[in-house]
């Protein structure tokens, strides 16, 4: 194996034993990390196209074993569906929209300084009615 040279500010830097080995070492446990985050997603898919009967009986290990959208359709089916996908999109969007109230409004509280007869923090805690009411009071002029 030819050995690797690298330049760094002008510098040459050969790639000695140990750095192949860490590479090659380095490389195979992220390759094992990604199959164990990876598989399970994938076994997940290919069930969910997999024939039930085939599932059930473990045939479906890599790949689909047979073509049914049943699961598809029973989930489907069912009305309860929607309003779940519904409330998930408010709860998603009104937290989120807190969220970033929130965070501004600490944040301009944290920038704007404090005053020494309004500590931002009592005793370790932070104050945060303090601080978040005078920070939304500033943001809404």
């Amino acid at each position: 194996m030819a050995k690797k040279e690298a330049e760094v500010h002008g510098i040459r830097i050969k790639e000695t034993r140990a750095d192949r080995t860490f590479n090659v070492l380095n490389l195979i446990f992220w390759m094992i990390v990604l199959f164990i985050t990876l598989y399970p997603l994938w076994l997940v898919l290919i069930a969910s196209v997999s024939d039930p009967d085939a599932v059930l009986a473990g045939e479906v290990l890599f790949w689909p074993n047979g073509f049914s959208l049943m699961g598809y359709e029973a989930v489907f089916q069912h009305s309860e569906l929607w309003q779940s996908y519904l409330n998930s999109i408010i709860y998603t969007v009104l937290g989120s929209a807190l969220s970033v109230i929130v965070s501004l409004a600490a944040a301009y509280h944290h920038q704007s300084g404090c005053d020494a007869h309004h500590p931002p923090f009592a005793g370790g805690v932070p104050v945060l009615p303090y601080g978040l009411g005078r920070g939304i009071h500033h943001l809404l002029r």
